[in-house]
């Protein structure tokens, strides 16, 4: 039992009965069962997802990606064969490519892409950062740039269109 004279003045009294309070709520709420749910259940889902497409009706991938499936693979192989991207522990660069394929060919969210390939917000932002850095790096080897000849005159004199090729 506490002795009520053991304080000096009500302040100490009070703040004893708080610490108090803040003692038996945290060992109360730690002995309660967690009710926690995992958000992304579906370790394969991103896996799942590129083999349907890939094996699947050949018009799914040219709707989710906007390319045919082998076009994809080599795209993919190429990304691979040169280093820019490898596999990850839960993640093939197969899945990386999707991923920022879906995001910008579909303008994506990020919590969509979540839901579909069951991986957190920041390990999508993660992907398609790197995969967008290694399709810029394919830039130079895939991309040719016009020369004068080749851009019409009326944008080649245009102030509003010709910074674009610059």
């Amino acid at each position: 039992m506490i002795d009520v004279d053991m304080f000096d003045d009500d302040d100490e009294r009070v703040l004893f009965i708080i610490r108090m309070v803040f003692v038996f709520v945290f060992f109360w709420l730690k002995d309660q069962p967690s009710s926690r749910r995992i958000v992304h259940p579906f370790r394969d889902a991103g896996t799942s997802f590129v083999q349907l497409m890939l094996h699947g009706h050949p018009k799914n991938c040219l709707d989710l990606l906007r390319m045919e499936g082998h076009i994809y693979m080599r795209l993919c192989n190429i990304l691979r064969d040169r280093n820019l991207l490898e596999d990850a522990r839960d993640i093939t660069v197969e899945e990386q490519v999707a991923i920022l394929l879906l995001t910008i060919e579909h303008n994506e969210r990020n919590r969509a892409v979540q839901n579909t390939f069951q991986h957190s917000g920041q390990t999508i932002s993660k992907y398609v950062s790197l995969v967008l850095r290694a399709i810029c790096i394919l830039d130079k080897d895939y991309v040719r740039r016009p020369n004068d000849e080749m851009i019409p005159a009326h944008i080649r004199h245009s102030k509003r269109f010709f910074s674009y090729f610059e």
